[in-house]
């Protein structure tokens, strides 16, 4: 997350949902639904920043209507079993924030880069903008759609619209530069030679925001 490019302004009142172990610097309210257990997380701590803490389910927010400017949910839409309802309850807490998940080519390719070793097992949904650009990280790009396919992370063959070509783009980055490193250094590795906006899913949004959702 670039903290440069958030439409946030003094005096806003922001809401993080699932602030886990980075909470957002500009929040005001923080909302993370696993409070005793760092599974969800990769077993890093949860943070607080001596800032209000609540626990709820992002889709369930305990808010009234609009009852923030900004709302952020950072590495949280992916967990979600009902991410369309998710989606709605931030529309329904604020009139404008910042969605930022894995995306699909991470989310496979980081099984492919670790040998199956991933530890995101527990991630439900490949994430994506489609108007995203490769600028997506350093800009304030206004989305108008997100879309949420059922992941299955050890789909690789022809019926996968991402699977065959990761696979190979992957194993070819392992077989030729990274020869010797570890799983963590690899995939370290592979991820400096892309762009954040690669990396992730990046949607900000104003007002509202179409939702797509594919079983």
């Amino acid at each position: 997350m670039n903290l440069n490019t958030l439409d946030i302004y003094l005096g806003d009142e922001v809401l993080d949902v699932g602030s886990g172990p980075n909470p957002n610097p500009f929040a005001t309210v923080l909302c993370d639904l696993y409070i005793d257990s760092d599974a969800q997380r990769s077993n890093n701590p949860l943070k607080t920043d001596n800032k209000p803490l609540v626990c709820a389910s992002i889709e369930a927010l305990p808010f009234r209507d609009k009852a923030f400017n900004f709302v952020s949910a950072c590495h949280v839409l992916e967990h979600t079993d009902h991410p369309d309802k998710a989606c709605k309850e931030l529309m329904r807490v604020a009139s404008r924030g910042y969605i930022e998940t894995p995306c699909p080519w991470l989310e496979q390719g980081y099984w492919v880069a670790t040998e199956g070793k991933s530890h995101w097992e527990y991630h439900k949904w490949y994430v994506w903008n489609p108007d995203q650009s490769v600028n997506a990280a350093y800009t304030r790009e206004i989305g108008r759609k997100l879309i949420f396919e059922r992941k299955d992370p050890l789909q690789f063959d022809g019926e996968n619209r991402f699977g065959h070509t990761i696979r190979m783009m992957m194993e070819d980055i392992r077989e030729h530069f990274s020869k010797g490193k570890t799983n963590n250094d690899r995939v370290n590795y592979i991820m400096a030679q892309f762009t954040p906006s690669l990396h992730a899913t990046i949607f900000q949004w104003k007002d509202s925001f179409e939702v797509e959702v594919r079983e």
